[in-house]
């Protein structure tokens, strides 16, 4: 199994994907049936071989790339004919695709469930690791690493941020600052637009914390929901530093 993170930037890829979806169905509409049957669209094999990348990337990518939120909505749909809501493969191809890739079997079940971190631009190797080693303690049935490697995640997500937006600018500053400071740092304490993101990521501290302090035993469901709030969270917060929300 690999193990430096899979990152891969398919802005490129999803643009060319949808001008040629766009020609593909222009031509579907405008030609004959009789023509369709014995002549193929011109760029048919570029299309299928693009839609299996991206399908692909949707599949077991730890993060994808994509600066265009248009593009990021094509993703999401060619991600949805690959895997239904309730996280079963549609075809059998990626089925076995994915399961000839990842072992035991059961890692493969559960990585389906779980979406790539979608974000608009790079984001540091050290978060794409810590989602890669939370997606993999997941499907390796370890609840508890899982929750725990959440919380570093998000923790993890803040302060690159907050170095980001020159908030925090040396090391002495990180050693004065506590979790609730740098939240603090990040969103402010009113109760404005950053009060409600606030709430949300106290919320993800909180039921991790249940966890690591073994005041709740570590579930698998309760790790995946985390898992999914947290790479959501994760998304969210570098979302609004590229809208410069943290200015």
């Amino acid at each position: 199994m690999e193990k430096t993170p899979i990152t891969a930037d398919i802005t490129q890829k999803l643009s060319r994907f949808r001008e040629l979806k766009n020609a593909y169905e222009k031509w579907q509409k405008e030609t004959p049936l009789l023509e369709q049957l014995t002549n193929d669209f011109s760029e048919i094999g570029e299309y299928y071989r693009l839609q299996r990348e991206i399908k692909k990337a949707a599949l077991y990518a730890d993060s994808v790339v994509i600066a265009d939120r248009e593009l990021q909505q094509l993703f999401n749909q060619i991600r949805s004919e690959v895997v239904s809501n309730d996280g079963d493969i549609k075809s059998e191809e990626y089925f076995w695709h994915i399961a000839n890739k990842y072992h035991p079997d059961n890692y493969a079940i559960e990585l389906k469930k779980i979406r790539p971190l979608v974000v608009l631009d790079d984001i540091p190797l050290e978060v794409s690791s810590l989602f890669r080693e939370a997606r993999e303690a997941y499907c390796l049935s370890l609840p508890a690493a899982t929750i725990s490697l959440c919380r570093s995640l998000i923790e993890c997500c803040i302060v690159d941020i907050l170095r980001r937006c020159g908030r925090i600018t040396s090391d002495d500053d990180m050693e004065r600052s506590g979790l609730s400071e740098r939240i603090e740092l990040l969103v402010g304490k009113r109760k404005t637009q950053g009060y409600d993101l606030q709430a949300r990521i106290y919320g993800i501290i909180s039921r991790t914390s249940e966890v690591i302090h073994a005041n709740r035993p570590a579930e698998a469901a309760n790790a995946f929901e985390i898992l999914r709030d947290a790479a959501i969270l994760a998304q969210e917060l570098y979302g609004r530093l590229y809208r410069n929300e943290f200015k």
